[in-house]
C-alpha cells in the first residue's frame, strides 16, 4: 500500500491503543539529462524546449552547469502522457 505525504494509516499497537501513523516524506531523487530521456522518450532539444514552454518539468540548476529533474516529477509528466493517450483512444 503506498500512502500520500498527506494520507495517514490507523495503526493498533500490542496495548490496544489506536495511533495515526504518517509514512515517511520521500525525499525527491534527482536524474540526469541521459536518465530523462531514457524515461520519457523525447530528444535533448525537446526537454529543454517543454520545460521552458512549462510543459514538461523544470530543471533544477546543481552547483556548477549541470541541471538535473526531480525524477518523481518526470515519472509523472510520463503517467500523464499514457493517461492522455489511453483517453484520446476511446
Amino acid at each position: 500500500m503506498q500512502l500520500s505525504a498527506t494520507q495517514s494509516i490507523s495503526v493498533v499497537h500490542r496495548s490496544g491503543i489506536d495511533r495515526r501513523v504518517s509514512p515517511p516524506i520521500s525525499e525527491p531523487v534527482l536524474i540526469r539529462l541521459p536518465e530523462v530521456i531514457a524515461m520519457c522518450g523525447l530528444s535533448r532539444s525537446s526537454i529543454y524546449k517543454c520545460a521552458k514552454d512549462k510543459t514538461f518539468p523544470a530543471p533544477i540548476k546543481l552547483a556548477g552547469k549541470p541541471s538535473a529533474w526531480i525524477k518523481q516529477e518526470v515519472q509523472q509528466w510520463v503517467n500523464a502522457q499514457v493517461s492522455a493517450s489511453r483517453l484520446a483512444d476511446r
